[in-house]
């Protein structure tokens, strides 16, 4: 199984994936690029191994990229904007707040396209949602 994480700057894409990833014991990737993120899924599935990933995944074009025709598990880690705002405040992050207005506003909702989790939640809390959900 392959689990894409997705969700704004400040959703908690990196932190929840190391953690989830640490729970399984699944190798973790993080990043955008989504060539490199189709192929290491692929390598993955292929090989009937593990993997989380962590990517933005905001439209539904880069959703698509990334999966292309693999089987793949979306989860979209879901916060108010202030609670976006405050962890990007609290944690220096490089994203900007001008960046997450702009990728709010690119935002497409996946709807049933994958597991949305309220990502104000607690790590562990949210962990445990995505393994329960996935039956992990």
């Amino acid at each position: 199984m392959v689990i894409i994480l997705i969700g704004p700057a400040g959703a908690g894409k990196s932190t929840v994936g190391q953690a989830l990833s640490s729970e399984l014991g699944w190798p973790f990737v993080d990043g955008d690029d989504h060539v490199e993120i189709h192929h290491a899924a692929a390598r993955a599935l292929e090989r009937r191994e593990h993997l989380v990933v962590a990517c933005r995944g905001l439209t539904a074009h880069d959703r698509q990229k990334a999966r292309g025709e693999l089987r793949v598990r979306f989860v979209y880690l879901k916060a108010p904007r202030q609670v976006l705002e405050g962890r990007l405040e609290r944690q220096a992050h490089a994203a900007t707040q001008s960046a997450l207005h702009a990728q709010l506003l690119q935002l497409d909702d996946p709807g049933d396209e994958a597991l949305t989790v309220d990502a104000s939640q607690a790590v562990d809390q949210i962990v445990t949602v995505i393994k329960r959900e996935f039956g992990l």
